[in-house]
């Protein structure tokens, strides 16, 4: 007489992902914060890995109710020999971390810390070319304050250290890209596991790329532009949208106006005393140096 074997232990939902679908499925995700390079990463790892056909998905964030099939689909046109990646701001939105860990339990995370106080005015003047907001960042930070939330970096970064543990999370200067950005990408690359890419054969600029320096110069056109983008996104023309999007079309249509004005005084204190405590929260978090994000600019009194 035999014994009847021990049941199986159920698979999880992560388990079957990780059966049916590793390596199609991205390997590593570079979770912003939104405006700090996130663009130039994506166009920069685009020749050595296979990143999704629309960049910033937003699957783990605004799409999740998509489904899994729908994320997958989007790197159907991977090589067997590549590693699949993402580059998304999913910093600071709620639950995206458990979603990632849920779908990609081996993930790696890259994460880019900019000065929060141009972090949040760049995402501002974002927000206007593209008509999500209207008025002075003072308005658009009432209506929308998500604008502050993604530069609390102490408040959110510990949380990506507990969901994936402190060896799996990348964590770079903006700074560093912007003085050199080959030694930045090489880290990048280093830690995803690819071989190194130069820049002189990556098809990326030095420089950065979405600006937003000027507001639209035709609010119609603008808004036209994006109401295309979430068409074609939606009917499920990714190439057609990141061929126009590599030519240049939306930026155009975004931008062209009258230039941007920079912080006032008083708007970049005010910021400055906002992020304080996150600043201090950081540099007691990784051991490093971020006293450059507590010096004004245009020439406000110094913050102690």
């Amino acid at each position: 007489m035999s014994w009847p074997s021990e049941p199986p232990e159920p698979r999880t939902l992560a388990d079957e992902l990780q059966r049916e679908t590793d390596p199609a499925l991205p390997s590593f995700i570079g979770i912003g914060p939104g405006r700090t390079g996130t663009t130039w990463l994506h166009d920069a790892l685009s020749k050595a890995v296979c990143l999704p056909l629309i960049k910033e998905t937003t699957f783990f964030s605004l799409n999740w109710d998509r489904g899994i099939d729908w994320y997958r689909n989007l790197f159907r046109h991977r090589r067997p020999d590549q590693i699949a990646g993402e580059v998304c701001p999913y910093f600071s939105w709620p639950g995206a971390a458990e979603r990632i860990r849920k779908v990609l339990p081996n993930c790696k995370i890259i994460c880019t810390l900019r000065d929060p106080v141009a972090r949040a005015h760049s995402q501002y003047k974002m927000a206007r070319c593209n008509l999500f907001v209207r008025g002075t960042i003072d308005d658009a930070i009432e209506r929308n304050p998500r604008m502050i939330e993604a530069g609390r970096y102490a408040t959110h970064l510990p949380h990506w250290f507990r969901i994936f543990g402190r060896e799996n999370v990348l964590v770079t200067d903006f700074d560093d890209l912007r003085s050199d950005p080959q030694r930045y990408l090489d880290s990048v690359c280093d830690f995803v596991g690819v071989a190194r890419l130069p820049l002189a054969i990556s098809g990326v600029r030095k420089g950065s790329r979405n600006t937003y320096d000027r507001a639209p110069r035709s609010r119609r056109i603008a808004q036209n532009a994006r109401h295309l983008k979430f068409k074609l996104i939606d009917r499920g023309f990714h190439r057609t949208f990141a061929a126009l999007e590599r030519a240049g079309i939306f930026d155009w249509c975004a931008g062209r106006g009258v230039p941007f004005p920079p912080l006032t005084a008083e708007q970049d204190s005010r910021l400055r005393e906002i992020f304080r405590p996150e600043i201090d929260g950081l540099e007691d978090l990784l051991g490093r140096d971020f006293s450059k994000w507590r010096i004004p600019r245009n020439g406000s009194t110094a913050l102690v």
